[in-house]
């Protein structure tokens, strides 16, 4: 075949040898590094020496088999998508055009650019969408993403058929399985928080921008449209439903992946979702299932932590509101940062808030999981949930240097020791170092920057607890805590054997949250709650009697149980009245012989709690009690509380 084209070529072209010709193919085959033939190299001499050979068609293929480095590719597929030409300047300074399709068959999708003089054989003032083309000596390359593009240049041939075509119903992707690649996407969901539309200027160019979430039955993941989008979108509303074609994946500054929606992308609102698609039940997880590379996190935590709201500057020069709170549930606590409008809102929290938090998006910072509450998320009080927000307290044992923030409760151990440190950037901070000791070990604890006033004043023996604490390897091996910026200290009491002397009685109407104090007052009334309860004098968890021994979960087997009992008082001193919450170890000393009864009650029905006839308690209505308690707000009433760790009853 090859000596057959030679022979045409020497027919056509006298000027030139049978040797010139060889050496031409070869020179031809050298170029595409052998991957010619010797009849496809021939050929292409031919055609560049304007030589007549007889057409061969060339087979055309299937979009799946594209891969980047083809030449001479013969595609036949339908338009699903496309941009208007585009005039631009090349570096050497000549102007190019090109135009952007999609093509689509039975295997797949390839974007194509059309380039220059080609341009002319796209249709003008048509819609190409639906269209059948065929595209001829077209070549592949890699996209700017590892896609594969396709590109029609001077020797392609372009053929488009008059009459558009049916456009196959799009393949919509589920949010979880998006992932790059993609040429183009189209996805269903529901707006799942509050469009947010807002303005900028940049470089003294303006613009707009909406940022939103979609979410669907198997995830979530941030919508973005700008500018001519943005305007069109701008009544786009939480709960809608759409469909979204033609739209592109982008990349955050963390690395997440976006929607992004262009001029050519469709948004299509709809009544109900298409068939075979559910809508979304959204997922709220815990706080020990945050992970940096959650697209969005929804979660329902305590408040455990407040610092003040703050003014910082973005790299664009914008200064915006931020403050910084600490929450928590039963799997861990995490810092959160509420930016601009969310920032003005911590204003309203306090310590013991429950809050709802939706579309919050997670972060990695300073090796810590951290979650950012900005335009597109929403924070919202919770004043009853269906199932108790408690959050852990950490055992020292339990905590290794690599942990989360977590809470730690315990005694001091021995004096307070403030200093005066000198940070890397020279700046001079207070810094007061102490131990605390719990049930499973003793470990040090530093309290930095506007905690360490407040841990100064802390004396041994005082009971605390600490949340927001951030462990780390000590100098010794052992693991060490620090105090963050919102991390909260309560003081939780200390044991006193003594009574307590008249210069150290306090009166109600003096009380603040948050004070270590002896009280003495009448009781009007204790609530029908009282509760005996069998636990561990270690842990103080609730003990599970069996046959032949008493079981706790931390420590096993128990020879016998320490007896808890827990009632509610309602006090007058004389300025004031006041609820006090009572625990002690000591129930005998309020209660008399009834515990013994509570006691068999326990045992003979394996429970580890039961609830206290009135008659049991009614006789302390009338008594006077001194009361050893510190200061709590409640967080549903705002009202001060005694939790009292000592109670004795005068004669």
């Amino acid at each position: 075949m090859m000596e057959d084209m030679i022979a045409k070529i020497l027919a056509q072209r006298k000027d030139l040898t049978r040797e010139q010709v060889e050496s031409l193919i070869a020179e031809k085959k050298h170029e595409a590094q052998d991957l010619l033939s010797d009849e496809g190299a021939a050929r292409l001499v031919a055609e560049e020496l304007l030589v007549e050979t007889e057409p061969v068609a060339v087979p055309s293929m299937m979009i799946r088999d594209l891969v980047a480095g083809l030449n001479n590719v013969t595609l036949t597929g339908k338009i699903s998508s496309w941009e208007p030409p585009k005039d631009f300047v090349r570096q050497d300074g000549t102007t190019g055009r090109i135009v952007r399709i999609v093509l689509a068959d039975e295997t797949g999708k390839i974007g194509c650019a059309i380039w220059d003089d080609k341009v002319d054989s796209i249709p003008k003032d048509s819609d190409l969408t639906g269209k059948s083309v065929s595209i001829r000596h077209a070549y592949t390359r890699a996209g700017l993403s590892g896609e594969v593009e396709l590109s029609a240049g001077e020797r392609s041939e372009i053929t488009i058929t008059p009459e558009p075509g049916t456009v196959d119903v799009a393949t919509i992707t589920p949010i979880r399985d998006i992932k790059e690649p993609v040429i183009e996407l189209n996805v269903f969901g529901i707006i799942h928080s509050k469009p947010r539309f807002y303005e900028f200027d940049r470089n003294g160019q303006k613009g707009s921008v909406i940022r939103t979430v979609l979410a669907d039955s198997t995830g979530s993941i941030p919508l973005v449209a700008w500018n001519d989008k943005a305007e069109e979108l701008r009544n786009l509303k939480r709960g809608d439903l759409v469909t979204l074609q033609w739209s592109r994946l982008r990349r955050d500054n963390l690395g997440r992946l976006e929607i992004h929606l262009e001029n050519r992308s469709k948004v299509t609102l709809l009544e109900k979702p298409p068939e075979g698609f559910e809508l979304p039940e959204i997922k709220v997880h815990k706080i020990s299932e945050l992970k940096s590379n959650l697209p969005t996190a929804n979660i329902v935590a305590r408040v455990v932590g407040l610092s003040e709201t703050q003014k910082v500057q973005r790299k664009s020069g914008e200064k915006v509101s931020i403050s910084r709170l600490l929450v928590g549930d039963e799997t861990g606590i995490v810092s959160v940062s509420l930016w601009d409008d969310k920032a003005e809102l911590s204003s309203q929290l306090k310590i013991g808030d429950i809050l709802q938090i939706e579309d919050a998006v997670p972060a990695l910072r300073l090796g810590q999981i951290s979650l950012n509450v900005g335009r597109t998320a929403s924070l919202q009080k919770v004043e009853e949930t269906s199932e108790p927000v408690d959050v852990k307290i950490t055992k020292i044992t339990e905590a290794g240097s690599d942990s989360e923030l977590l809470a730690l409760e315990g005694e001091i151990v021995g004096q307070p020791e403030m200093r005066e440190v000198t940070t890397a950037k020279g700046e001079k901070i207070q810094v007061t170092s102490t131990r605390i000791r719990d049930a499973t070990g003793e470990a040090r604890v530093s309290f930095w920057r506007s905690h360490a006033t407040e841990a100064g004043r802390l004396q041994p023996g005082t009971k605390v607890r600490a949340y927001g604490l951030l462990p780390r390897p000590g100098l010794t091996g052992d693991t060490e805590f620090n105090t963050v910026q919102a991390s909260k200290i309560e003081v939780l009491g200390r044991a006193r054997s003594d009574r307590p002397s008249s210069d150290e009685i306090r009166q109600f109407i003096t009380l603040k949250e948050n004070e270590q104090v002896w009280v003495s007052a009448i009781i009007l009334d204790a609530a029908e709650d009282a509760t005996l309860a069998s636990v561990c004098a270690q842990c103080e968890q609730p003990l599970a009697p069996s046959d032949d021994h008493l079981a706790c979960p931390n420590h096993g087997a128990q020879t016998e149980a320490t007896w808890l009992l827990t009632l509610h008082m309602r006090l007058d001193d004389g300025t004031d009245t006041i609820i006090a919450r009572v625990q002690t170890k000591d129930p005998q000393s309020l209660i008399g012989k009834s515990v013994i009864s509570a006691q068999k009650e326990i045992l003979a029905k394996k429970t580890s709690t039961v609830a206290l006839p009135i008659d049991a308690t009614g006789k302390l209505a009338g008594m006077r009690i001194e009361a050893y308690a510190v200061t709590r707000c409640d967080p549903q009433t705002g009202k001060l509380v005694l939790h009292t760790e000592k109670v004795l009853l005068q004669e």
